[in-house]
């Protein structure tokens, strides 16, 4: 069955590329996660919805007057997503996974929370060999700056769950 003839449902994102925070609508089948739709499209471009676009940054909602625009519609790469946070999170056992505490550092920003890894996987082990997109539950975002060290800098905005490009992490932090 193609994936763009299946019934969809509309769900509230938050999508951070390099350049742009987006705030749109992420459309997704029945039963799937935002982690499935960003690892199994066939498709470079994922299509968003009521798109209202703002300047990189931490404030979570932004300043309404910072925002560079309103589209009906943008095309998503996912080569350049960093993370998304919303959607939909998965289930997943807890016989099968166990949990990690995890920090991945995206251009001047830390994104931290727990992951859900296979029971016998090594954190690294599992970044390398699973698909680029991962969940990260419980997660917190925060600001890296200049001569700050990491135990000092303090979350600007939580998420239930966010969906990361392990891919275009710059590194990982375990524990």
């Amino acid at each position: 069955m193609d994936i763009y003839k299946q019934p969809r449902e509309s769900m509230a994102v938050l999508a951070c590329t390099l350049d742009f925070r987006l705030y749109a609508n992420m459309h997704l089948v029945p039963d799937k996660t935002t982690a499935d739709l960003l690892n199994t499209e066939k498709k470079d471009f994922i299509p968003l919805t009521d798109v209202r676009l703002f300047p990189p940054g931490h404030d979570d909602p932004p300043d309404p007057t910072t925002a560079l625009g309103r589209t009906p519609f943008f095309g998503l790469n996912r080569g350049s997503t960093l993370w998304v946070a919303g959607g939909r999170a998965p289930v997943l056992p807890e016989l099968a996974h166990k949990e990690v505490k995890v920090a991945l550092v995206f251009h001047r920003t830390m994104l931290a929370g727990i992951m859900k890894i296979p029971t016998a996987a090594r954190l690294t082990d599992h970044l390398y060999t699973s698909r680029p997109f991962q969940t990260v539950f419980n997660a917190r975002v925060y600001p890296m700056a200049e001569g700050q060290s990491l135990s000092e800098i303090k979350a600007v905005a939580r998420f239930e769950s966010v969906v990361v490009n392990s891919r275009l992490a710059t590194g990982v932090i375990e524990g």
